[in-house]
């Protein structure tokens, strides 16, 4: 139970800053 909500709330993450850090990475480039 516990793995399966940490692993939903990873995903979540990985989708919400995966945008960000490509931005951020390209900014920086």
């Amino acid at each position: 139970m516990t793995t399966g909500t940490a692993g939903r709330a990873i995903l979540i993450l990985l989708s919400g800053a995966t945008p960000r850090v490509i931005g951020e990475f390209i900014l920086l480039v």
